[in-house]
């Protein structure tokens, strides 16, 4: 038997059924890989996601609180004396701490007082932070630079009398398609000058706002006497009294505050569905201190929209008197 009959006897190639087999385990083995690759990509979009959620409540926390322990502060030149005998303060003094329960900031308006006249989606809540600047020398004109304002900017100009104060204002205002937590403010104190607006971060669906007050119930018109200790919690509407001399008294028995938040990623980093009620300060307010179980905004069903979302809740213990009562 020569070698040319030895070699024709041996296989040369596949198959149909064979080929077709390789073909099929082929297949499953780029399916498993793309699947495993998409997965991983899923869920590295989703951790990202995450982060930058935590983050953005994190620089959100920082910022409102550093304000928050600001309201209330007079310089030294008028925090050491008392109110003048004459009660005409009570006509100009505006409280330190204020706010609107479910309403949307209209920018054309430079009062606080015209602000919460439109309803805000989510039923977020407009919070208005109010304090002095720090003059670097007692009756210097320069300020020391310690203070900001909502937007991050030192304070530069000293105070005229002890009711003079900056105003910085938080509220929900849709941006670039996006609910966005915005900063107004105002370059002279009183709010006056042009004001001026800009967004901090996107993506917040809803703001939430309880106040924290000591001595007082939504009802009150007269006042136990205040120990500095936070008793309830209540809504800017459940504080604000139609005559502005008890309004005034009653918002400044706020002592600490108590923010919630719900913030959202972009489409498509949430694995799973996303059509689930959240709520900014827990479902079980009625047995609290908290008085929010008919406010629309603690209570949210988002659409099943594929965004993965946070909910965020802190207090904030307020630093400085919140004025004479």
């Amino acid at each position: 038997m020569n070698a040319s009959f030895k070699f024709r006897d041996k296989q040369r190639g596949l198959t149909l059924v064979e080929l077709m087999v390789a073909i099929v385990i082929s297949l499953i083995v780029v399916l498993v890989a793309t699947s495993a690759l998409l997965l991983s990509r899923q869920g590295f979009t989703q951790v990202d996601a995450a982060t930058q959620l935590r983050d953005n409540a994190k620089f959100t926390e920082t910022l409102i609180q550093r304000l928050a322990v600001q309201a209330g502060y007079r310089d030294v030149i008028f925090a050491a004396t008392g109110r003048p005998p004459s009660t005409s303060g009570l006509t100009t003094e505006r409280p330190s701490i204020f706010g609107f329960n479910n309403a949307s900031r209209k920018t054309s308006d430079r009062s606080e007082e015209a602000t919460g006249s439109t309803a805000s989606p989510n039923g977020s809540d407009i919070l208005v932070l109010r304090f002095q600047s720090a003059a670097l020398e007692s009756g210097g004109t320069t300020t020391d630079q310690s203070l900001i304002d909502c937007s991050g900017t030192a304070l530069g100009k000293t105070m005229v009398d002890r009711y003079e104060s900056y105003s910085s204002v938080f509220h929900i205002a849709t941006k670039n398609g996006e609910p966005t937590l915005m900063c107004t403010r105002w370059p002279d104190a009183d709010d006056t000058g042009s004001a001026s607006t800009q967004p901090l971060i996107t993506g917040v669906e809803s703001f939430q706002v309880l106040y924290g007050v000591d001595g007082i119930t939504a009802t009150d018109t007269t006042f136990a006497t205040a120990d500095s200790v936070t008793d309830t919690y209540l809504r800017a509407d459940q504080i604000t009294n139609a005559d502005p001399a008890i309004s005034l008294q009653r918002w400044q028995r706020v002592r600490s505050l108590r923010i919630g938040m719900i913030l959202r990623a972009a489409p498509g980093t949430a694995i799973g569905n996303t059509d689930i009620a959240m709520h900014p300060f827990g479902t079980d307010t009625a047995a609290t201190m908290f008085a929010s179980d008919d406010d629309i905004g603690t209570n949210f069903t988002p659409t099943n929209d594929g965004r993965l979302r946070q909910a965020v809740t802190f207090t904030i213990h307020l630093r400085n008197p919140q004025g004479e009562e």
